[in-house]
């Protein structure tokens, strides 16, 4: 082990400084937390943030987060501890408000975006649409501003964001009887960009809104006949994904497909029958769905329709499985598709009590200022 320098600390000359802590020493201690005492560690040194990835062998599970809407009360399950914490005191300040009645559409990286609607009290008749961005494990709050024109149902929002660059843009598609558009924000700026879609396709009433994603710098919208809208984030263009052969549409409306998490590709999980489902990438150099006939080294988690996380992994038993957190069942994996498995270490829910649950990735969380000030930041939160 390396000599450790003496150095005061509070004002105690015979104190040692937490950064000249040698580094196995700090593995060793990294090793006996839990993910979220590990993402306190800047509070004792800000320096070993840096050694986030020590002493990580622990599956790269996602969690589950259920939160209760007739309050705050939040609460993660961590399947690798089978450990739960709830972050109901977490919350910042008197942001507790802005969660009454608020829905989860969309996780990244330990972030959520959430949409409230309450009722104006200085005009009942009318409703104040929130928009904003909730990290359980830090309790930190960022509020988007108001849309000019908020459609609070018949959309779908999601936002941007992965492992390498904080900078966040939210998204989301909207559609009202005769019209539809897109609006999107990008963190620290003063308003949202909106635009309406003239295309006919756009104005029937019977346009059925899926799914959207985020990949490389654009954003995704599935629509039910299968065509799939893409925005790109820089050019600020919107057209429609060229499809060369069969399209992925969703004639059931049942169990609708969904878009896997991916900073890189553009898959997406299809249901099939009756309960198995089949993941499908898309070629753009061919501008083809291909079918994935192997799932090597792939698990699948979805969760009543919310999200879908797709943790790649190894050296772990649930590898080839799909894994829904509201189907009681376990089912094994057969052929022809990923058949449903189910979290055994994950509590029932109270049927009596409206609880919303979603997949969320632990593995990397930016803090608030990151988002806010991306240009500024020098490594993730953890």
């Amino acid at each position: 082990m390396a000599e450790v320098n003496r150095r005061r600390i509070g004002g105690d000359s015979a104190g040692w400084g937490w950064a000249d802590l040698p580094t196995d020493l700090i593995g060793k201690i990294i090793e006996k937390l839990s993910w979220v005492d590990r993402i306190r560690l800047p509070a004792v040194c800000k320096s070993w943030t840096a050694l986030r990835g020590l002493a990580l062998d622990a599956p790269d599970l996602p969690w589950m987060l259920k939160f209760r809407t007739e309050g705050t009360l939040f609460e993660m399950f961590d399947p690798c501890e089978k450990k739960k914490y709830v972050s109901d005191k977490w919350i910042e300040g008197n942001d507790k408000g802005i969660f009454a009645d608020a829905t989860i559409r969309c996780s990244r990286l330990g972030w959520l975006l959430l949409r409230s609607r309450t009722r104006d009290h200085s005009d009942p008749r009318s409703y104040i649409v929130s928009t904003f961005l909730f990290s359980p494990f830090t309790g930190e709050v960022i509020k988007l501003p108001k849309l000019e024109q908020d459609y609070y149902f018949n959309n779908v929002a999601t936002f941007s964001m992965n492992s390498t660059s904080p900078e966040c843009i939210v998204f989301i598609f909207w559609r009202t009887c005769y019209t539809a558009g897109f609006s999107t924000y990008r963190l620290g700026d003063k308003a949202w960009k909106t635009s309406k879609l003239d295309d006919a396709r756009y104005q029937s009433y019977n346009l059925c809104l899926i799914d959207a994603t985020y990949v490389a710098g654009s954003f995704y919208c599935l629509f039910a006949d299968g065509d799939v809208g893409v925005l790109d984030t820089a050019l600020q263009q919107w057209n429609l994904l060229e499809q060369c052969g069969r399209k992925l549409s969703d004639a059931s409306r049942y169990r609708p497909p969904k878009f896997l998490t991916s900073d890189t590709d553009l898959r997406l999980f299809k249901y099939g029958n009756p309960l198995g489902g089949h993941i499908w990438k898309y070629d753009f150099s061919e501008k083809y769905w291909l079918h994935e006939q192997s799932y090597s080294n792939q698990e699948i988690f979805i969760c009543s329709g919310l999200a879908v996380q797709d943790a790649g992994g190894e050296a772990s038993e649930l590898v080839n499985k799909r894994f829904e957190a509201f189907d009681g069942e376990s089912i094994k994996p057969a052929k022809g598709g990923m058949f449903a498995e189910f979290y055994e270490w994950l509590p029932k829910d109270n049927m009596s009590e409206e609880v919303q649950k979603i997949w969320f990735d632990q593995r990397l969380v930016w803090r608030k200022q990151d988002l806010l000030k991306p240009s500024e930041v020098a490594y993730p939160f953890i």
